[in-house]
């Protein structure tokens, strides 16, 4: 009886000592706490509080790491996912993560999963530290908006509302057509729209003129720029930003030209005049 009775004892003290860790690091492993409700079971002990305290850790325990296992689990399944903000209301809350990870934290034990948990709110933190880097940034050259798209949809891929995250689809979609106007803009910009309607194209300059314009590309056609046009012609935030209205003003400008253009190609083609066949190739070509 005395050697039962000291093994309670010493039983319930390496439980209180368990349970009541005085620091972080002094936190045992799920399996520790296992291990002690087996040899309760197997030496046949007394019930007690400890008994009972011991089994509520290990029920709190398990239940913190089932839900971690759903929640890595439905990270793994969405990783290789094409990512929308569709059914945006019905993903987590960072909040709710945060809140999840201090449970977890407050358990007297700790689980396997617990790391993994915390990698992944590091994951979020860094996400949302480029993101609002980002907002205050500037992206004039394609390889920075690409660098920009891979933080928008690494944001996505972690499934959660973020607050920032349609910011930056709007920071995406303006940059993307910023730079696509931009590159639209330059090609028309090395087209000369005024030589096909000189009067006497043969002297409108020397030999060595031709030579050089013949490796500058065609006029950007009318269709593009009205393409353009529209897609910056929505409700969106970024339509307002003053950097796209300018480059509208400008498309608006360029395409009133073209008009005119096609106006006088027009004209042309129906006189009989030198000039009527190469008016009609430039008329089919803003056409195009």
């Amino acid at each position: 009886l005395r050697e039962r009775a000291e093994e309670f004892e010493n039983w319930k003290k390496e439980v209180g000592r368990v349970l009541n860790p005085g620091r972080e690091e002094e936190k045992k492993e799920i399996g520790e706490l296992r291990e002690l409700m087996e040899q309760w079971r197997h030496g046949s002990l007394p019930a007690c509080e400890a008994q009972r305290s011991l089994k509520t850790a290990i029920a709190n325990a398990d239940r913190c790491a089932a839900v971690a296992d759903q929640l890595i689990a439905h990270k793994i399944r969405t990783r290789s996912r094409h990512h929308t903000l569709l059914n945006y209301s019905k993903k987590l809350k960072l909040e709710e993560v945060n809140a999840f990870q201090a449970q977890i934290d407050k358990l007297v034990c700790i689980i396997p999963q617990r790391q993994a948990i915390k990698d992944f709110l590091l994951s979020v933190q860094d996400v949302k530290d480029q993101t609002e880097k980002a907002l205050r940034g500037t992206f004039s050259s394609p390889a920075e908006l690409e660098t920009l798209q891979e933080m928008y949809n690494k944001a996505l891929a972690l499934d959660l509302q973020l607050p920032s995250i349609f910011q930056l689809k709007e920071l995406v979609e303006k940059w993307s057509w910023l730079v696509n106007c931009d590159k639209v803009l330059t090609m028309g910009k090395r087209a000369r729209p005024a030589a096909p309607f000189e009067a006497n194209p043969e002297a409108s300059g020397s030999s060595s003129d031709s030579e050089s314009d013949a490796d500058e590309p065609a006029s950007v056609a009318v269709s593009r720029l009205s393409q353009l046009l529209a897609s910056a012609a929505g409700d969106a935030p970024w339509t307002r930003d003053p950097a796209v209205q300018r480059r509208r003003q400008q498309l608006n400008e360029w395409i009133a030209a073209a008009s005119d253009s096609e106006e006088k190609a027009s004209q042309l083609m129906a006189q009989e005049s030198p000039a009527a066949a190469e008016a009609k190739a430039v008329l089919e070509s803003l056409q195009a």
